[in-house]
């Protein structure tokens, strides 16, 4: 989507979750969940139903996201890891609309940095920091499970107000029970969502700008708050899948009543951020991209949290709407569209770029993802052969037909899945008579992956490597 000198270029608001499944959505056919924000969201963009996140955990996943690299190639690649390189943060998309000369805010959590061993570690010397991943203006929210012992822009405020103790001695008191030691609008992700709409407020109208609102929830802790932490009844709840122990199932389903709260209240302030834009008559002229990081098992399979390459810990919500999709400068293409194309999170990187014209490609040198503008075909079936995500040496692929995992460290391959007619993943046929085929050709597959995002070359020896015979 080239701009024209006559364009105006869009602003950009990107909108993360920590820890939203992809069927925690009213407008993934989940019933049991209100998001109504979101689904109006998507009724007016894009809704890919089969994205991807690069890794599902969270350090790995974020750095992924503002790098539109793999783990393997940015070089985080678990939680508690060392932050983006310096020469990484001067390319990251944010650095990349800075220099182009938009105005840019991160507001949130961001997880590039992790001082979860090291809590008498001034908060405060990150927001220098942060500012180097091509931020003008930074806010910092810890997410719930760190509040207890870390310090951020969050906890501040709930000091300065006398809050603080209440608030952590709550969290003390652990279980899957509604915070009662604050109110709603005192909540973490409250508190995010107002810093968002305060800055927008500032923003000159004639400059294009980028707004990172990432909000905290709705991770562990199960917990929500105020009239969301009593909006949902157990026994509406879902049931976990392959997961036949009564007492887990219970517990699931209470589990759910908190999940979703903080789900629906995301979506409350999802809409308060969105009713500023339209109120200062900036929504036509924004891109607004929602993603998460990962999703999260909750009990299916017996497992909890993500760290697993299930659809409920690997897949990840995307919405894309505004100008070049629904509305605003440039061509409309695919609103309302519950697309069923593969895409990666990792594609939101050169997405931006090509909003902004600065990639008229919509594929960046040096950047495995490609541009989700190209993907905007509501006849397009297959537009990625494959999905990837790696935790460590745990590596999967995903193709329209089946899933492989694979681990050098645990013999090779490990889980393979026929998306077809198994999608609730319920019988692994790895190892089984039959299947050696498909499990050679999707273990080359990731093989080819790998080859071809981890080395680079010339262009005179790219030509010339190409026509080598290679010999026993």
């Amino acid at each position: 989507m080239a701009q024209t000198e006559t364009e105006q270029r869009p602003n950009v608001l990107f909108i993360t979750c920590d820890t939203l499944r992809r069927d925690a959505l009213g407008c993934a056919g989940n019933r049991a969940v209100q998001t109504p924000n979101v689904d109006a969201l998507a009724a007016r963009g894009v809704l890919f139903r089969n994205a991807y996140t690069p890794s599902p955990l969270c350090q790995p996943a974020r750095a992924s996201l503002i790098t539109g690299l793999y783990p393997h190639q940015h070089g985080i690649v678990s939680n508690r890891c060392h932050p983006i390189a310096p020469a990484l943060r001067r390319r990251t998309f944010s650095g990349e609309l800075q220099g182009a000369g938009y105005a840019t805010a991160f507001v949130g959590r961001h997880h590039f940095f992790d001082f979860w061993d090291e809590p008498s570690f001034d908060y405060r010397q990150l927001h220098e920091e942060m500012r180097g991943f091509g931020f003008d203006h930074v806010v910092q929210v810890n997410d719930k499970a760190e509040h207890g012992h870390l310090d951020c822009d969050y906890t501040a405020s709930l000091r300065e107000k006398g809050l603080l103790d209440a608030y952590r001695a709550d969290l003390q008191r652990g279980g899957m029970t509604p915070f009662t030691s604050i109110d709603e609008a005192d909540s973490h992700d409250a508190f995010a969502a107002h810093a968002a709409i305060e800055w927008l407020a500032r923003q000159d109208a004639a400059r294009p700008f980028l707004l990172w609102l990432s909000f905290g929830g709705p991770h562990p802790p199960y917990r929500s708050i105020g009239e969301y932490g009593a909006m949902y009844r157990p026994e509406d709840m879902p049931c976990p899948f392959h997961n036949a122990d009564r007492q887990q199932i219970a517990q699931v389903q209470r589990q759910y009543t908190q999940y979703y709260g903080m789900v629906s209240q995301i979506d409350a302030w999802i809409g308060r951020v969105i009713a500023a834009l339209e109120a200062r008559g900036l929504l036509a002229t924004t891109l607004v991209i929602f993603t998460s990081d990962h999703g999260d098992m909750l009990g299916d399979f017996g497992y909890w949290h993500k760290r697993r390459f299930y659809e409920q810990s690997v897949g990840v919500p995307l919405i894309v709407a505004g100008p070049g999709v629904s509305g605003g400068p440039g061509p409309s293409r695919g609103a309302g569209l519950n697309s069923p194309v593969m895409v990666e999170t990792i594609d939101v990187y050169p997405t931006m770029l090509e909003a902004a014209g600065l990639n008229p490609s919509g594929k960046m040198p040096g950047l495995p993802g490609r541009s989700l503008f190209g993907a905007l075909d509501e006849h397009r079936q297959v537009w990625r052969r494959a999905a990837f995500s790696q935790i460590g040496t745990w590596l999967m692929v995903r193709t329209a037909r089946w899933k492989l995992t694979y681990d050098p460290e645990q013999g090779g391959v490990q889980q393979l899945y026929n998306q077809i007619v198994d999608p609730q993943e319920a019988e692994n046929l790895a190892g089984r008579a039959g299947y050696e085929a498909v499990e050679a050709e999707l273990t080359a597959l990731l093989l080819d992956w790998l080859v071809r995002t981890t080395t680079r070359t010339g262009h005179v020896e790219r030509q010339s490597l190409q026509r080598v015979a290679v010999g026993p």
